[in-house]
């Protein structure tokens, strides 16, 4: 997130997910939020969203070990766990 715009803190490489997210995560909350999308909540419900959920999809998608010294974002690998049994198994 920080290559595309410097004011954020992430450094995770953004993955489709995490693009889309970029480009059209304002809008989005701020149509759920009844909001307009300048406005500071939904610029920190925006952080907060990526912070605790996009990150790990960027990071799972890219390859990113989720632990180089200290835990790289919140919850790794959670998301695989959660999407195992949408996975098509060939061997049944």
């Amino acid at each position: 997130m920080n290559s595309l715009c410097s004011s954020k803190k992430w450094t995770t490489k953004l993955s489709s997910a995490g693009l889309v997210y970029y480009h059209y995560g304002h809008r989005v909350i701020a149509e759920i939020t009844n909001n307009a999308a300048e406005e500071r909540v939904v610029h920190a419900l925006f952080d907060k969203v990526y912070e605790n959920f996009v990150e790990e999809v960027d990071g799972i998608d890219n390859g990113i070990d989720p632990y180089p010294e200290k835990p790289r974002y919140t919850k790794p690998h959670a998301q695989n766990k959660h999407t195992y049994c949408f996975n098509f198994h060939f061997s049944r």
